[in-house]
């Protein structure tokens, strides 16, 4: 079935058809306002240049700027927008333009059943701690629908396609992934919509399964999902809080510091400091 996206009230954008509906109708548009309304809508809420667009819908030929005012004109006049009061372009002077109407964010569908444990395969066993043999009590990772992600239009296919290969990478199975396409289809909006699920998923795994290791007092298992977590906010640019929250797990422990965690953990303190 062909992709369609909400775009605002009634209207719909179908991608793989190159139509725009409202409601059960379709709106005539030619195939270059097309390209222009879907690179606008691909980057919803930015401003995108004169240049940005004529690389994405004139890649190889060179226009004169009333060519792309005509596509605007274009795409107004099928939206019944007005360009003094805009609701769905709004044109930002000598800079470009901007879609400002809401769209539809995507909805990963992953199975259920993709989940995993950020100590191993699932149903990996944890080392025995107090002299009991226990299963590892850190939380399955599953990329959850009710995350927020960044705004972005038509990329259903291609997003679940990512997440599959994700999917595939955690359970050993090695991924090497080029996103391809013309400039200004909003490739690097895909990216980082995935980039972000997959750390907000991440973090509220290593959130709860500090939870579940600290009402199980297992102090190992909950200085491993404390350096994961730390290791991310690293990376987010979150030093303070990382060094903080792992600081407190590590000057827990009064022996043992020869072992890997803790040896890792006084490594990413000193790389915190």
């Amino acid at each position: 079935m062909p992709i369609q996206q909400t775009m605002s009230g009634p209207f719909r954008i179908d991608l793989e058809r190159a139509e725009v509906w409202r409601g059960e109708v379709t709106i005539a548009l030619r195939p270059k306002a097309f390209a222009v309304l879907r690179c606008l809508v691909d980057q919803a809420g930015r401003v995108v240049s004169r240049e940005q667009i004529e690389q994405a819908v004139w890649p190889k030929t060179q226009v004169g700027l009333e060519a792309l005012r005509s596509c605007i004109k274009q795409i107004r006049h099928a939206l019944g927008d007005h360009a003094t009061q805009p609701g769905f372009i709004e044109t930002v002077p000598r800079r470009g333009w901007r879609f400002i109407a809401e769209v539809a964010s995507p909805k990963p569908v992953l199975s259920p059943s993709t989940m995993l444990r950020t100590g191993g395969v699932e149903g990996s066993k944890a080392r025995p701690e107090q002299g009991r043999r226990s299963q590892s009590p850190l939380p399955p990772l599953s990329l959850s629908p009710q995350i927020p992600a960044p705004r972005i239009v038509g990329r259903e296919a291609e997003m679940v396609q990512l997440q599959t290969l994700w999917a595939k990478a955690l359970q050993g199975e090695r991924q090497v992934v080029f996103v391809t396409g013309e400039p200004g289809i909003g490739k690097t909006t895909l990216v980082e919509a995935f980039v972000h699920q997959v750390e907000e998923a991440a973090e509220e795994c290593f959130h709860k399964a500090i939870t579940v290791a600290r009402k199980q007092k297992a102090k190992s298992w909950e200085l491993r999902a404390t350096l994961s977590l730390s290791r991310l906010w690293q990376q987010q640019g979150k030093q303070k809080e990382a060094k903080r929250k792992l600081g407190r797990i590590y000057n827990w422990f009064t022996e043992g510091f020869d072992t890997k965690d803790l040896q890792e953990a006084k490594t990413l303190l000193a790389e915190l400091a």
